[in-house]
């Protein structure tokens, strides 16, 4: 009950889509209530994300190709000066700066040389391509294909509480509006033993007591009808709310309580194979394997890198902008590079320390998650036996009051019967009807349960 409040308030906000109210089948309030779900469209757009994530992590192991280029216009080109003891030298040791019409020595120290010319440009593609990160890359992508199936699986379990709310909601109102049938199929029958009994008062075939008791049993007739007609519209309001649908407005519910026990057989497998097929119990796992690949992660930064660098490039230097074969050249490298973290102030250790706990912390979930299961499993299949008692007994006991009834309404107009013997058959009769309906809506409430606590479709034929 904890559960289904929380969903009816979140869905509050939910998108109202376009479907206007009419009339609802199981299957449509279920089609409906999926599609109106905001908690589910998140799931959903999560599962995609992770999908993405999964790409992300594969591209890590993939070479990196980047392209740089640049084009300078170099309006005040860079000088570079050489002081007297430099030209100095050089007269001493006889050399020259070029021969005949090379530099003067003598020249003056603030005039400098100029280094460059007036355009230029260069480009490269650089390559990088990861060898070996410690183990860090495949941890990556492990994880994120584990944590795609997480999302995956968590997607799915809400998608299962949408529809198992949906069920619930639909199956109470259903029940409201049968015992409402019920109520004023008693109403009207009470009237007619009302209209009759006066008749027979007129006749003097019946006493004044008798006349007034028919009446006061119409007149008793009326509060369960109201109840019943509260309950009813009182159920189609948290149905309307879980369908997102204007709340008052016109919506009316179609079907009829048609239960089969699921066979024994059927159940013994199911509840054996109930960690399997449960997306919550799997989401859980797979939230084990993300953090088991976080801690190899983690322990990798402990470990050498080594890349794969090229390099491939060409530039060229103008005064013109004609680039001559002489004024352009290429370039090319290929290297490997190498690194250690030798000391990290213990960064990486803490680190490692962080991705252990919570590892532990998944692995415990997960045991609580095994156990939640097993204990759901069994309640479940306990409540879908005594669900089927039920059925059986009421069934049978709606059979001996239709019986009964029959019995007392032709005993009655011969004679042989009181009219206090008679209503109290007709309320028998009444409580047996109401008592047979709820035990059908309790068996297919259980089963519900049961459907979700194995991890079954609600769709699944047994």
């Amino acid at each position: 009950m904890k559960s289904l409040i929380i969903l009816l308030l979140g869905l509050v906000a939910a998108n109202p889509g376009v479907a206007a109210p009419g009339t609802y089948d199981l299957k449509r309030c279920v089609n409906r209530a999926l599609e109106a779900n905001r908690d589910l469209l998140i799931a959903k757009t999560e599962e995609e994300r992770a999908g993405q994530q999964v790409r992300e992590a594969w591209a890590g192991a993939f070479p990196q190709l980047t392209l740089n280029g640049t084009f300078n216009r170099n309006f005040q080109l860079q000088k570079f000066y050489f002081g007297d003891d430099f030209f100095s030298g050089l007269t001493e040791s006889g050399d020259t700066l070029g021969g005949e019409g090379a530099m003067d020595p003598a020249m003056p120290e603030s005039d400098g040389v100029e280094i460059g010319t007036d355009y230029d440009y260069r480009a490269t593609i650089d390559l990088r391509q990861p060898i070996w990160l410690g183990g860090k890359v495949g941890a990556a992508v492990r994880a994120a294909r584990s944590f795609d199936q997480l999302t995956r699986n968590s997607a799915e379990a809400s998608r299962r509480s949408i529809v198992h709310q949906a069920k619930i909601l639909f199956y109470s109102a259903l029940l409201a509006r049968d015992e409402l049938a019920i109520y004023r199929a008693s109403q009207e029958q009470a009237r007619r033993h009302f209209e009759t009994t006066t008749i027979r008062g007129e006749q003097g075939l019946a006493s004044r007591f008798e006349v007034l008791r028919a009446e006061v049993e119409l007149a008793n007739q009326e509060t369960p009808r109201i109840e019943g007609e509260n309950r009813y519209k009182q159920a189609l309001n948290r149905l309307q709310v879980l369908l997102a649908l204007p709340v008052g407005g016109d919506i009316e519910i179609t079907g009829e309580f048609r239960y089969s026990p699921i066979p024994l057989e059927r159940l013994q497998v199911r509840r054996g194979e109930a960690k399997e097929h449960r997306p919550d119990r799997l989401a859980t796992l797979h939230n084990v394997n993300v953090r088991k690949q976080v801690l190899r992660a983690s322990r990798g930064d402990r470990l050498p890198n080594l890349y794969l660098l090229g390099s491939y490039g060409f530039q060229g230097a103008s005064n013109d902008l004609e680039f001559s074969a002489r004024e352009r050249s290429t370039f090319s490298s290929l290297s490997l590079e190498v690194g250690f973290p030798f000391w990290t102030s213990g960064a990486t250790t803490a680190r490692i320390g962080q991705a252990r706990a919570d590892l532990r912390i998944a692995e415990l979930r997960l045991e609580l998650m095994d156990e939640e299961v097993k204990r759901e499993v069994r309640s479940a299949v306990l409540n879908l036996e005594a669900a089927d008692d039920r059925v059986y007994a009421f069934r049978k006991s709606l059979k001996l009051a239709e019986q009964a009834y029959e019995i007392a309404e032709t005993s009655y107009e011969n004679g042989l019967l009181s009219q206090l013997e008679l209503l109290d058959a007709k309320d028998a009769l009444t409580e047996s009807r109401v008592n047979a309906i709820r035990a059908v809506n309790q068996a297919l409430v259980a089963q519900a349960e049961w459907e979700l606590a194995v991890g079954a479709d609600w769709e699944e034929q047994w």
